[in-house]
């Protein structure tokens, strides 16, 4: 887990590409939280219910930042969307 808060900070500190390291940034807050998630629900038992949900709930967040992390990646949303557009004309059955 200290090499992650290493990692979270080296980022913050050095920020040369905000677009991609904000997502970076929340992809690798995944291991503290679910790491103080699981000690609190070990020492709270009552809330471990809430808890989970709530690390549930922060594990779908990462799942779409890591696709906003993707796209970021391939050029952008408008890049993206026209090397696709072409493949919209084609008839489906040509499809891959």
């Amino acid at each position: 887990m200290r090499r992650q808060i290493f990692d979270i900070s080296m980022h913050l500190t050095h920020w040369n590409s905000p677009e991609i390291q904000k997502h970076t940034v929340r992809i690798l807050w995944m291991i503290p939280i679910f790491s103080l998630q699981s000690w609190l629900g070990l020492r709270f038992t009552g809330i471990s219910t809430y808890l989970e949900w709530a690390r549930d709930l922060y594990e779908a967040f990462v799942i779409q930042t890591f696709l906003y992390l993707l796209i970021e990646l391939l050029g952008g949303k408008h890049t993206l969307e026209r090397s696709v557009l072409p493949l919209s004309s084609l008839p489906s059955c040509l499809w891959i």
